[in-house]
């Protein structure tokens, strides 16, 4: 939505917020140290690229593609187990000690470890790039969290790729469009102060009926502060539209309005 209305009038006043401080680490890496973030970047692809992924593509007898184990980059359920502390395998530990083992899958998982174990705020232009390369990479780019903390960990994906794991371009499109961009990371009812006559409010929030929650568990309670907002945005003279999921209970034509 950003991307649509920056097109509409780049010189418009835009704020952009999300409660996950990591994912507008992001946001904020790009907008203020573009060229550290893709070096970084561009380290993690070159060495993911030059190791073996899991599968390769191949063709049968009747010139069907199907994809096979790779004979190095396949996955090594045996050694994993060995190296396996409790209910996780210390990846660094096995990254380090087998060689025959340094597969995409392994890398993947050895860079995930050490951006888990990280003594920081995860705040930094290289840990904003570490968690991006995670995500260009990991499965479907989706957003999974350990246990009941708020730290990444999703699994790997199939790892297919081949000349590049992102758009450097589109990196350096988004660092223009976020110059002068306000960056804010909160409680979505806390942007209301930035809320005026004839501006636009695009809402996100997460989708009623959806398993996929982002670390909280958004019920129909915080479903109603959402139209509380957009009610009170528009008391203030704003245009507002929100994404959700209609289950076909008339949640939000009978949610209370002003």
């Amino acid at each position: 939505m950003f991307v649509w209305a920056y097109k509409q009038n780049p010189h418009a006043k835009f704020y952009l917020n999300d409660l996950n401080q990591y994912i507008m680490g992001i946001y904020r890496a790009v907008q203020a140290d573009v060229e550290k973030f893709c070096q970084i970047v561009d380290t993690y692809e070159q060495k993911y690229l030059d190791l073996p992924p899991p599968k390769l593509k191949t063709k049968t007898e009747n010139n069907e593609t199907v994809w096979v184990d790779h004979p190095t980059g396949s996955k090594c359920k045996e050694l994993e187990q060995e190296y396996k502390e409790g209910r996780t395998v210390n990846w660094t530990k096995l990254w380090n000690e087998k060689p025959e083992y340094q597969t995409r899958r392994a890398f993947y998982f050895s860079v995930r470890q050490r951006y888990q174990e990280l003594q920081t705020d995860r705040q930094s232009t290289f840990d904003a790039a570490t968690l991006y390369f995670l995500m260009k990479t990991g499965f479907n780019g989706v957003w999974q969290t350990k246990g009941n903390t708020d730290i990444f960990n999703t699994p790997c994906g199939l790892m297919r790729h081949t000349d590049s794991i992102y758009d450097k371009e589109n990196v350096m499109e988004w660092h223009t469009a976020l110059q002068g961009v306000t960056l804010l990371t909160g409680d979505f009812a806390a942007t209301l102060a930035y809320a005026e006559d004839d501006c636009f409010i695009f809402m996100d929030p997460p989708y009623r009926g959806c398993f996929t929650q982002y670390g909280v568990d958004f019920d129909d309670k915080l479903q109603q502060s959402v139209v509380d907002y957009l009610n009170n945005a528009a008391d203030i003279g704003a245009y507002t539209i929100m994404s959700n999921r209609d289950v076909g209970d008339d949640f939000f034509p009978e949610a209370p309005r002003y």
